[in-house]
């Protein structure tokens, strides 16, 4: 039954009297322990009734009186603190506290404090802190409560009263410190179990078992440091509080230990979402009071307290099941026990959802990944599209996670490829379909050197442009200028024979120098007298003397750079006669290597 269909059914003749906040409930199937024995409705109320509810206050129930004013809860944050990891420290007042209770909650606080029943408060995050699991603070001694020797020996005790001796029995070390968080707000509580014959008040003449169930409140010691302790009365027979003829009071059960639990969470989940009442998380607009309140004591559905309450509710840790009230939670618009049903559990679980990889640590719900979330084979983020929050393989944004033979990142399904020729642009124009660098954008490959110019005209086995380093890695017939490492445009060749015989002397020299680049060769002999002068890159053939077979700037046979001159064929005794333009041209071949030298050739006959 959600809080809309329960409120649908109270008889609202009946709520001349506003008691506590008491106005909601869930729909969860009650436990079986629960009593679900039939009885006629008792109308009168037992003991006066406060005209209001009390701030902090589980108030005790009286049949049908239920605030009418409370129609759609909504928790208000005012800018109060809460407890962001709440610390318990399960205290006895004196050593007449009912065993059965001690051993009760040393058994269910430990479990409880850190479960989901006090991690969904999450959504109630506020003042900069986060609220989280819980923890127990056990008395080494004992290995689980503490039990102090209360200098007051009242039997009648106030909020005030109870306060003082908790201050004071703190600072003698009777009790462990309080703990605070990292912005210095109190994370513990004292939750204090009184014997049975103990009368406690609240704000004046409002009592125990009478008025209220159980109640949390805060004070300060000496130092200003924020006291935060829940006061729970014995609910044992003849307290008030206990269930009657069948009929629930406090705790929404006839059981005794689940009604104490139920009362026990409804104060520590108040104490964490408004601790000091300092205008924290409460629906005060319209009289529904602290989380607690709202889901308290509601009515079963018979009407009657013979039923059991649906503010009842449990939660099984470590194969123990704990009773509870349930609270109300903003998010899900009703009383509950826990946060939404656990999605996943690990990223693994949420394979199944689209957009949705990440679960979520605190909330166990698939969610949308963010930056961080993404590691491994999928490394980026998706924010956009169809993909997005996804973790891929890459991104428009983040395209640097392709590498090796898959570095283009498509865009339409967010994964490595090889590149096409459509990719490749700017430095890296060549879309290499073969060896090592298959699949990537290069600045050439061997059927692609356009880029490769000026000092670097060659691809080499990189895919990059270098310099040539011989004349076969130039393109079209040019040639490599090994110094500069570029290919040149122009050549020449020449061959040339003489035969003869004779006789003489001669001598010759010359000198002179070239520049330009082109090749020579030649080949002659002859005898007799007589000589010639040789340039660098010009062949020269004697008649009556001997020719030059040799290698070097000119010979036989050989190249240089430079111009090309070349005998025609000598026979007999005659020289080999060059042809006029040959003449004209040994003035103006010269090689130059580095500037202006010597002829390179020179010889002498007879």
């Amino acid at each position: 039954m959600n809080v809309r269909t329960a409120r649908a059914c109270r008889n609202a003749s009946a709520a001349a009297l506003v008691a506590a906040a008491v106005v909601a409930c869930t729909a969860e199937p009650a436990p079986e322990q629960l009593a679900t024995t039939s009885s006629a409705l008792t109308n009168a109320a037992s003991s006066p009734q406060p005209t209001a509810r009390i701030r902090g206050a589980y108030m005790k129930r009286q049949p049908f009186v239920q605030p009418t004013n409370c129609q759609s809860p909504q928790l208000q944050w005012g800018g109060g603190q809460v407890i962001s990891n709440v610390e318990v420290v399960q205290v006895n007042w004196g050593p007449s506290v009912a065993p059965a209770t001690i051993s009760a909650f040393e058994a269910w606080y430990p479990k409880f404090v850190s479960s989901p029943s006090i991690t969904w408060l999450k959504e109630y995050d506020a003042n900069g802190q986060t609220i989280g699991a819980g923890t127990y603070h056990k008395n080494p001694a004992s290995n689980g409560s503490w039990t102090i020797t209360p200098a007051n020996t009242g039997t009648t005790l106030s909020e005030t009263a109870i306060g003082t001796e908790l201050v004071s029995q703190i600072a003698a070390g009777h009790l462990p410190p309080l703990t605070k968080d990292a912005a210095g707000n109190s994370n513990t509580i004292y939750m204090v179990d009184f014997p049975p014959g103990m009368t406690l008040t609240l704000e004046g003449s409002n009592r125990s078992c009478v008025a209220f169930c159980a109640y949390h409140y805060s004070t300060t010691d000496k130092q200003g440091n924020v006291v935060l302790y829940g006061v729970h009365p014995d609910m044992g027979a003849g307290s008030g509080c206990e269930a009657s003829g069948g009929k629930w009071v406090c705790g929404g059960s006839t059981d005794p230990t689940t009604a104490a639990e139920v009362t026990h969470s409804h104060e520590l989940t108040e104490a964490i979402t408004d601790p000091v009442m300092d205008g924290a998380w409460v629906d005060d607009n319209q009289g529904c009071g602290e989380i607690g309140d709202i889901c308290a004591n509601e009515l079963g559905s018979c009407g009657d307290t013979s039923c059991a309450s649906p503010s009842v509710g449990s939660i099984t840790v470590g194969g123990t099941t704990l009773y509870e009230q349930t609270e109300w939670s903003n998010a899900q618009d009703d009383c509950v026990v826990q946060g939404p049903p656990v999605q996943c559990t690990t990223n693994a679980s949420c394979t199944a959802t689209p957009n949705t990889p990440i679960c979520d640590a605190t909330s166990h719900t698939c969610r949308a990944c963010v930056a961080g979330d993404c590691t491994g084979a999928t490394p980026a983020c998706e924010t956009t599209g169809g993909l997005a929050g996804e973790c891929v393989q890459c991104t428009a944004a983040n395209g640097a996670a392709c590498t090796g033979g898959t570095p283009i990142c498509d865009t339409s399904t967010d994964t490595c490829r090889a590149c096409t020729a459509a990719d490749c642009t700017g430095a890296k124009p060549v879309c290499e379909m073969s060896g090592a660098s298959a699949g990537t954008c290069v600045q050439c490959d061997s059927t692609h050197t356009t880029a490769c110019t000026g000092g670097t005209p060659y691809c080499g086995p990189s895919n990059t442009c270098v310099g040539c380093t011989q004349s076969s890695q130039c393109p079209n017939g040019q040639t490599c200028d090994t110094m500069t490492g570029s290919c040149v445009a122009g050549s020449g060749s020449s061959s040339g024979s003489s035969s003869g015989s004779g006789s003489g002397s001669g001598s010759g020299s010359g000198s002179g120098s070239s520049s330009g680049s082109g090749s020579s060769s030649g080949a002659g002999s002859g005898s007799g007298s007589g000589g010639t002068d040789g340039d660098a890159g010009v062949n020269e053939d004697g008649g009556n003397g001997s020719g030059d077979g040799g290698n070097g700037d000119t010979g036989g046979t050989g190249s240089s750079a430079g111009c090309a001159v070349s005998a025609a064929p000598a026979a007999g005794n005659g020289a080999a006669l060059l042809p006029l333009g040959a003449f004209l041209m040994l003035g103006l071949c010269v090689r130059r290597r580095g500037g202006r030298r010597q002829g390179a050739h020179e010889r002498s006959g007879m």
